[in-house]
């Protein structure tokens, strides 16, 4: 995704028909100019869970995640990613992908 025309977030999802209405997500966010270390950037894991007329995202650790191998970003843990600073602005980029990558809308049924 791109932001002012600058790099700035990466998403990842997936989903499974035998788990309906739940995507795992990873959003990688931070610094992607071309010489900078990937440690610079982290993965914020979660859970997307279509409910009745509303989606929840919910968190989760590296461990519970198919994204924390992911070499473009550092996973962080839950905790981290709920004091981070950037918390705010990856909900914004979830929402955009949710609303706008048809294949996840039709994952979560929305």
């Amino acid at each position: 995704m791109y932001r002012d025309n600058e790099a700035d977030a990466v998403d990842y999802a997936s989903w499974a028909a035998c788990s309906p209405n739940v995507v795992k997500m990873a959003i990688a966010v931070g610094d992607w100019e071309e010489d900078v270390s990937s440690d610079r950037r982290q993965v914020f894991l979660m859970n997307a869970v279509s409910e009745e007329e509303q989606i929840r995202f919910a968190l989760t650790n590296p461990d519970q995640s198919p994204w924390r191998n992911v070499s473009v970003a550092r996973p962080i843990d839950r905790e981290e990613a709920l004091a981070h600073p950037d918390l705010p602005h990856v909900f914004e980029v979830v929402d955009a992908v949710v609303r706008d990558d048809p294949e996840i809308s039709k994952a979560l049924e929305v």
